[in-house]
């Protein structure tokens, strides 16, 4: 019983929307929404407790073991901040397919674009899990 209520706590800043880890910094996706349809590139965009720090946005296909380094965005005056992601392959070769997309901030070990993956990244900051639907 303690298991799970540890579990449910770790979990619950993913849950509403941002999580405040460490240096007190929050992040939110604002787009694409939950279960919204996207375009190969589509844009990714939200808001973080602070200008001036880099956002690095993560995309992971279920059913996959793959989690994709986006290009980083910096946040602009009022925290907010966007970049394009990759959501899946070119044409419609993964049209219909289900993918997390997730934004993190100071990760504990460097990120670059393209880089792959193999869970989510441990950073000060993520932002709640976003599912969308490849269009």
């Amino acid at each position: 019983m303690v298991r799970r209520v540890v579990l449910l706590v770790g979990w619950l800043p993913l849950v509403l929307g941002a999580a405040v880890w460490g240096r007190g910094v929050e992040i939110t996706i604002a787009t694409p929404a939950e279960s919204m349809e996207v375009p190969h590139r589509p844009e990714v965009a939200g808001f973080v407790s602070g200008s001036g720090e880099t956002v690095w946005v993560i995309v992971h296909p279920l059913g996959r073991r793959e989690f994709w380094v986006q290009p980083a965005a910096q946040a602009r005056d009022g925290g907010r901040w966007s970049t394009v992601a990759c959501v899946g392959g070119p044409g419609g070769m993964d049209a219909g397919r289900w993918f997390q997309v997730c934004a993190v901030v100071s990760p504990a070990a460097p990120l670059s674009e393209g880089r792959l993956l193999r869970g989510w990244p441990r950073a000060d900051a993520h932002s709640r899990v976003v599912i969308v639907r490849r269009r």
